[in-house]
C-alpha cells in the first residue's frame, strides 16, 4: 500500500509595508569619487533557435521545409492533398536531385486527377499576405516519366483561392529600441551545458592552443547549467586556477532567488575570472512572463550593475517567442504571424539598456535602519485535499477586520491556480482533492498588521490517504 502525504493548510501573507511614519533616510551619492567604468558590453541580447525564433520568425521565407531537407522521415510541414476523385502518392527521393544543393525532393505521383492531386503547406502557423503586395515563389520542378499532366500553383484560404489581410510580424523591430552591448548566438544544434571534471581537463589544452595562435580572443569557459552546487563550484575553482577570464553562469529561477541575488557579486574575487551571465531569466510557479519576474529581474541587475567590474556581460534568455510554438515559457519577445510584442522584461531590459552609466558612483547610507514592520493577509491552501472553511474571522483588539459572508460568496479572494473554490453550505469550500496549486488569498487584507484569525476548517476527502479516508474537522486559531 503507497502512502500519499495530503494536508490543508491555513497561511498568513506576509507583506513588507510601512504602518508608521519613517524617519527620513539620508543618502549621500559620492560624485567626487568615481569608482570603475561601466562596461558597454555590460547589457546584450542573446538569439536561440527555438519556439519558431528562426524559421517562422526572424528568416522572411513563408513556406515550411522549402527544400524538404528537415531530417525527419516524412515531408513534414507539407500535406497531401487529394480533391474529388484523385489518387496518387506523395513520398521524398533522394536519388537523383533536382537540384545538386539538395541532398532530397519531393515527388508526386498522380494515378487520376481528379478536383486536384498535390500537396500543401500552411508555412508556419499560416502564411500572413498583405493585399495588394506582390510574392514571389520560386522552386525547382521536373516532369515525371510517363507524366503528361500540367503544374498550377496557388495560395488558399479555407479551400479557396484568395488573398488574406495582414501584415508580416515585425520582432526584430522591437530590437531597435534597446542600446544592446553585444549579441549571442546559439543554433538549435545546442549542446549540453552540463560540466564534468573531463571537460574542465580539456578546456586546459584547447584554452593553451587558442591562446598560442589568437592572443587577442577572450575565451568564455561555462560553469555548468546551474548557478550553484558541486560542479559550479568545481568548475570555479578549476578555472580559477587556471587563470581564465571570462566564466559563464546560468540561472532561470524563481522570484525569492533573484531578488537575493542582488548582492551575489558583492562577493566575488576581484583578481579572479570575470563573469559572463550568459542565460538568465525569472519564472514564477506558473513559468509565465510577467510583472513580479520582470521586478526581481531588475533587482538582479542592480547587482550586476554594481559589481560590474567583475560582471563583464550578461544576456537575458531567450530572446524570442512564436505564439503556438512554444518551447520555452519565458521569453523576452513574444509574436505570430502578423504582431509582436514586448513582455514586462522585455521593457526592464530595455531601461537598462538605453540608461547605462559611464562610471559606478559610491553611495552611503546608514545601516542601522529598523525593520519595517511585518504586513499582511490571510489565504487558504489545501494539498491533494478537499476541504472547508468556515467561521473565518480577522480581528485586531476588539475590532473585526474581516468576517466571511456565504452571502457574498468567493468575492474579494484571489483565483487560485488550480481547485475549484465555491461556497456550500455556508463554507469555503476547495473540492478538488487532487491538486496542490489552490492557494487562495484576501486581496483586501494586504495592509493587515497584528491580527488575529479564528476560523474552522473541516477535511472532506483526501487522494489515496491510506485505505480508508475520513473526515476531520479542526478549529484554530493564528496570532
Amino acid at each position: 500500500m503507497r502512502t500519499v502525504r495530503s494536508c490543508l493548510v491555513v497561511f498568513v501573507v506576509a507583506a513588507a509595508g510601512v504602518c508608521a511614519q519613517q524617519e527620513p533616510l539620508a543618502v549621500t551619492v559620492r560624485a567626487d569619487r568615481p569608482g570603475h567604468a561601466i562596461p558597454r558590453t555590460l547589457y546584450g541580447i542573446f538569439f536561440e533557435d527555438i519556439n519558431d525564433a528562426a524559421d517562422g520568425g526572424l528568416y522572411p521565407e513563408l513556406i515550411a521545409n522549402r527544400g524538404f531537407d528537415w531530417r525527419t522521415q516524412g515531408p513534414d510541414g507539407w500535406t497531401r492533398e487529394w480533391r474529388g476523385e484523385a489518387m496518387g502518392k506523395v513520398s521524398l527521393q533522394g536519388a537523383d536531385p533536382v537540384h545538386p544543393n539538395t541532398f532530397q525532393y519531393l515527388r508526386v505521383e498522380c494515378y487520376a486527377p481528379g478536383e486536384g492531386a498535390g500537396v500543401a503547406n500552411d508555412g508556419f502557423g499560416g502564411i500572413a499576405v498583405q493585399q495588394g503586395k506582390a510574392y514571389t515563389l520560386s522552386f525547382h520542378a521536373r516532369r515525371h516519366a510517363g507524366y503528361a499532366g500540367g503544374l498550377t500553383v496557388r495560395l488558399e484560404t479555407h479551400g479557396r483561392s484568395a488573398g488574406a489581410p495582414g501584415a508580416e510580424p515585425q520582432p526584430l523591430g522591437l530590437l531597435a529600441e534597446p542600446r544592446t552591448g553585444l549579441l549571442r548566438v546559439l543554433s538549435n544544434g545546442r549542446g549540453s551545458r552540463r560540466r564534468t571534471a573531463a571537460d574542465l581537463d580539456r578546456y586546459a589544452v584547447i584554452a593553451k592552443a587558442v591562446k598560442a595562435k589568437h592572443p587577442e580572443i577572450t575565451i568564455i569557459s561555462s560553469a555548468g547549467a546551474a548557478p550553484e552546487g558541486p560542479m559550479f563550484e568545481l568548475a570555479w575553482s578549476r578555472l580559477t586556477g587556471m587563470k581564465a577570464e571570462l566564466v559563464d553562469e546560468h540561472y532561470y529561477k524563481p522570484p525569492e532567488w533573484f531578488l537575493a541575488q542582488a548582492t551575489r557579486y558583492d562577493r566575488y574575487d576581484r583578481n579572479g575570472p570575470k563573469v559572463y551571465v550568459g542565460e538568465y531569466a525569472c519564472h514564477t510557479r506558473d513559468r509565465k512572463n510577467n510583472l513580479l519576474a520582470a521586478l526581481c529581474e531588475a533587482a538582479a541587475m542592480t547587482g550586476f550593475e554594481r559589481n560590474s567590474d567583475v560582471v563583464r556581460m550578461a544576456a537575458y534568455a531567450p530572446l524570442f517567442n512564436k505564439i503556438g510554438r512554444t518551447q520555452w515559457n519565458i521569453d523576452l519577445i513574444w509574436f505570430d504571424n502578423t504582431r509582436a510584442f514586448g513582455t514586462p522584461s522585455y521593457y526592464v531590459q530595455k531601461l537598462f539598456m538605453n540608461n547605462l552609466p559611464d562610471v559606478l558612483l559610491p553611495v552611503e547610507a546608514p545601516d542601522n535602519l529598523a525593520p519595517l514592520p511585518p504586513t499582511g493577509t490571510i489565504g487558504l491552501h489545501t494539498w491533494e485535499t478537499a476541504a472547508e472553511f468556515k467561521d473565518i474571522r480577522v480581528t485586531r483588539g476588539g475590532e473585526t477586520l474581516y468576517a466571511f459572508d456565504p452571502k457574498e460568496g468567493t468575492k474579494g479572494w484571489s483565483k487560485s491556480k488550480e481547485g475549484a473554490w465555491s461556497v456550500r453550505d455556508g463554507a469555503l469550500r476547495q473540492s478538488d482533492a487532487a491538486v496542490r496549486e489552490t492557494v487562495s488569498s484576501f486581496i483586501a487584507g494586504a495592509p493587515w498588521a497584528n491580527y488575529t484569525l479564528d476560523l474552522n476548517a473541516r477535511k472532506l476527502s483526501a487522494r489515496k490517504v491510506s485505505s480508508s479516508a475520513s473526515a476531520t474537522s479542526a478549529t484554530r486559531r493564528f496570532t
